[in-house]
């Protein structure tokens, strides 16, 4: 199927000079560099096994509109009753707000500490089942602007005796790091996936619709390749997976999020249980 047409961004010589101007003038955020913490979790009860997944993403902006980010994602169709969800943007209040509201589990990294907010921020994983040997992944490159790292959280969960290695994340942004380093930061965590060795569901803010397609050459299947676009009329926050079964994909952008962020959540159903390989040729 061919993919959805983008449109090249290449900004301009001035605006660059710009941008570059308005970096040097910001303070550097303070990074948590041990892979070990902090670390903020909580477990709930085991929830029934679905014969597919609904997985979530959503970019809630500096965490700043909880409780109505809350009534998007218990009220919305598309969003209610998820059973993953991956956050970004987020401090470890409204994590723990949110995942309460909804009776999830959920591990929580920062990644740094603002110097203007005054809080953390970094992605959460939440899930309806407990969340097994979470940790942190560090990704390569610091932005440009305050000198920031990227990390990706990441645990497993058990879906009727299946191990699934699920992933949060939210890469920079190419001004920050440029295309080439989102491909390193989103290759970095592809490897660790790889070196796991289990079925993977990764979702997040990509920052980029492009950078995304980069998986389908590792083996990922990209439910969300064709949703319209979720951030100011760009595709940024998407759903990849690996390893789990071939029934037909579905997904979609929510589009009244209540004021809750810039970022549109984007939802997809992940079907569970191995592939079924096809028969060789010749064969039985």
């Amino acid at each position: 199927m061919p993919r959805p047409s983008t449109i090249a961004y290449r900004p301009s010589t001035l605006f660059v000079a710009l941008v570059l101007l308005l970096i040097s003038a910001c303070a550097n955020v303070v990074n948590y560099t041990d892979p070990a913490g902090p670390r903020f979790a909580l477990q709930a009860h085991s929830a029934a096994d679905p014969s597919a997944l609904k997985v979530v993403t959503f970019n809630i902006r500096y965490a700043r509109e909880i409780d109505s980010a809350i009534v998007v994602l218990m009220q919305d169709p598309g969003l209610r009753d998820a059973d993953v969800i991956a956050l970004q943007e987020m401090d470890e209040d409204g994590v723990q707000r949110i995942a309460n509201a909804l009776g999830m589990s959920y591990v929580y990294y920062p990644a740094v500490h603002h110097p203007v907010d005054k809080k953390d921020f970094g992605p959460a994983l939440l899930a309806r089942w407990p969340i097994e040997d979470d940790r942190k992944v560090i990704l390569p490159h610091l932005s440009l602007s305050r000198r920031a790292q990227r990390v990706a959280v990441t645990g497993r969960v058990n879906i009727g005796g299946e191990m699934v290695q699920l992933y949060a994340v939210h890469l920079a942004n190419a001004l920050e790091v440029s295309y080439a380093g989102q491909k390193d930061q989103l290759d970095a965590l592809l490897n660790d996936a790889d070196s796991v060795g289990l079925p993977v569901i990764i979702a997040g803010d990509f920052n980029s619709y492009d950078v995304a397609g980069e998986a389908l050459r590792r083996g990922y299947a990209w439910p969300t390749s064709g949703v319209q676009p979720s951030h100011h009329g760009l595709r940024l926050d998407h759903v990849l997976y690996r390893g789990l079964g071939t029934s037909a994909d579905s997904a979609a952008v929510v589009h009244d999020v209540r004021g809750a962020s810039d970022h549109h959540p984007v939802w997809a159903m992940v079907p569970v249980g191995r592939p079924v390989k096809e028969p060789a040729a010749g064969g039985l």
